[in-house]
């Protein structure tokens, strides 16, 4: 098979949804590797009155987005009325791209896509419907969810693929709507390996970054009371009190809420700092634990959090939590670091001891690196080529 045209058609947020202009950035830019030429038809939600209408670029993504006009609109009009117009111009987006779509294309659609089911025509026969997340994230009750759970359900019967971030969103969603007629991809958010090489000097890293003879414990993310900050504090707190060397080191955005946060430890044992995504390797590695806490619910049983492949790539156990994804039994299974409930802090000793014991284990931190290996773009995009036509194909 030569080369073939791929369609990406996507209504949603990328501006301020880091997680899905990731993953989409990195989709892109891997199909085009293998040689799938992409073609992407973009539609932003409007989220402020500042970005005009029409084609626009923004940071960190080389693609067009399209945003309905009428900045002045989404400030003045009641913002239900403003929807309603923005949904109308989502509609014509949608058929106007869908003409560029030809049966010998494959197609990608993700988001709300409500307005394929009014008077689009056939889609082509590789049409696949990307899933990454859920609706029952924001809400599981009222009109709205009852009208996008309808609206899901249409999806499920027209696409006759699909493509899901972990096996239980796979699961999930086959309970919810039945199986797919045809094939089910699961492509995680992965890691690209190319921007983690390979371990630094680990004791040369620590001694210039002043970290000697400390346990370090790390966390990358915001202070969202989804991500148990509260409870990693916590949980911070009694390890302090058993290992006076152990050092919570944070890289986020949200600095302020951290340090109020940890203004009752001694500041000699925390660090709080933002550094951009793309340095985040160079100083990773040198912590002994990274943390990934969530709770137990649906959003986290079908999870796919990106930065578990990384804090792998960097070589770090990670401590989780006892439903993430497909992960936490990973975790448990390959000795990859603990599973700590956020919940249950009366087990939290136990995990203490359990910690401290596997980051002993010298070939922990490349059994982390080896995992990260089947976790990454360099795995997957192959299978892709395979699905959509590159260069690369498995046999």
């Amino acid at each position: 098979m030569g080369r073939r045209r791929l369609h990406m058609l996507m209504a949603g947020d990328v501006v301020e949804s880091a997680g899905t202009r990731s993953y989409l950035r990195e989709m892109i830019r891997h199909f085009s590797g293998i040689g799938v030429e992409v073609k992407c038809h973009l539609f932003q939600f409007r989220l402020n009155d500042e970005i005009p209408g029409g084609e626009n670029h923004i940071s960190d993504f080389e693609e067009p987005i399209h945003l309905a006009p009428g900045g002045r609109l989404f400030r003045f009009l009641p913002r239900p009325a403003y929807r309603f117009f923005e949904r109308l111009v989502l509609w014509g987006f949608m058929h106007r791209a869908l003409r560029e779509v030809s049966n010998a294309d494959a197609l990608i659609a993700t988001g709300c896509l409500g307005g394929l089911h009014l008077g689009a025509g056939k889609l082509p026969a590789s049409s696949w419907w990307l899933k990454l997340g859920l609706i029952e994230e924001q809400t599981t009750s009222g009109l709205r969810f009852r009208v996008r759970k309808w609206v899901e359900s249409m999806h499920a019967r027209r696409f006759a693929n699909r493509i899901v971030v972990s096996g239980p969103m796979g699961d999930f969603i086959a309970d919810e709507y039945g199986p797919p007629r045809a094939e089910q991809f699961i492509l995680p958010c992965l890691v690209d390996l190319e921007r983690f090489p390979r371990l630094p000097d680990r004791e040369g890293l620590r001694g210039k970054l002043g970290l000697q003879g400390r346990f370090v414990f790390t966390y990358v993310g915001t202070a969202a009371p989804w991500q148990c900050v509260r409870e990693m504090v916590t949980f911070f707190s009694m390890l302090h009190k058993e290992m006076p060397h152990a050092f919570l080191w944070i890289f986020t955005p949200d600095i302020k809420p951290f340090e109020n946060l940890l203004d009752g430890l001694p500041h000699d044992c925390w660090r709080v700092e933002f550094r951009p995504h793309q340095e985040l390797a160079s100083v990773l590695p040198a912590a002994d634990v990274a943390c990934l806490l969530r709770r137990r619910d649906i959003v986290n049983r079908v999870a796919s959090p990106l930065k578990f492949a990384e804090y792998l790539a960097c070589g770090l156990p990670v401590m989780i939590g006892p439903e993430v994804g497909g992960y936490s039994k990973l975790v448990q299974d390959k000795r990859l670091g603990c599973v700590i409930d956020p919940d249950a802090p009366a087990s939290w000793p136990q995990a203490v001891d359990a910690l401290v014991d596997l980051v002993g284990d010298d070939q922990l931190r490349q059994r982390c690196r080896m995992e990260a290996g089947m976790l990454s773009w360099q795995a997957y995009t192959p299978l892709l080529g395979a699905l959509f036509g590159g260069r690369d194909k498995v046999s």
